[in-house]
């Protein structure tokens, strides 16, 4: 049987059609599949990564220690919380150097000792400085060594107020019980003029921390 041209022309258009659009459905089946799988895996990773965020923020609160803070042993706190209270409104150092500045300032290295307290005035006006220092067994004598030449430097080497001049000179390195101190505080009656009676009033302003430091002690 023989067909006509145009019959065949129409049914070969109709199979190119068919065939299009068969792999159009195919496609557009595979895209969808890729965006789901896609979308999928960007949750999941979305989700693990704010969850390691969380974890890493909550152990951060955990373990991460509080600035400007400084932890001593409670006797050491003991004496030092006497002394002041001996003192009152006079004591004046209110700035408490770490184990870094007390190396550079006074010699001492953070090997020597497990436990220190060393306070100096915020206002270069005043002098006043109270160290106290528990030596590492065997470290005693380098202690003190550090703490004596720190003085003497201050004492022979260091440009002061006339008014600190003799406060300087006044001031004492002391070994008590464990601890070894460095102390120059206290206020005089500023109607003394003589040198020599200056030099006794603040060397009994000194004492005042000794005996509080004793008395802590039970010495």
């Amino acid at each position: 049987m023989r067909l006509n041209k145009g019959l065949i022309g129409v049914i070969a258009l109709g199979a190119v059609l068919t065939f299009a659009g068969c792999g159009s459905n195919d496609d557009a089946n595979q895209t969808t599949g890729t965006t789901e799988v896609t979308t999928e895996a960007t949750t999941e990773t979305t989700t693990e990564t704010e969850a390691d965020t969380t974890n890493e923020d909550t152990s951060g609160e955990d373990t991460a220690p509080e600035e400007g803070t400084a932890e001593h042993s409670e006797e050491l706190t003991r004496i030092h919380d006497a002394v002041k209270e001996a003192y009152g409104e006079s004591y004046v150092p209110n700035m408490e150097y770490d184990s870094e500045t007390a190396k550079e300032l006074f010699g001492l290295q953070p090997e020597w000792y497990d436990d220190m307290i060393a306070e100096g005035p915020m206002i270069s006006v005043h002098v006043d400085t109270f160290i106290a220092v528990h030596p590492t067994e065997g470290n005693e004598q380098n202690v003190e060594d550090a703490l004596n030449a720190y003085r003497d430097n201050l004492v022979n080497n260091s440009m002061q107020y006339p008014a600190n001049q003799v406060k300087v000179e006044a001031s004492r390195v002391e070994t008590v019980g464990d601890y070894v101190f460095f102390l120059m505080l206290g206020s005089i009656d500023l109607e003394i003029e003589d040198e020599a009676e200056m030099l006794t009033a603040y060397q009994e302003q000194n004492q005042i921390a000794v005996d509080a430091i004793k008395e802590v002690l039970g010495l």
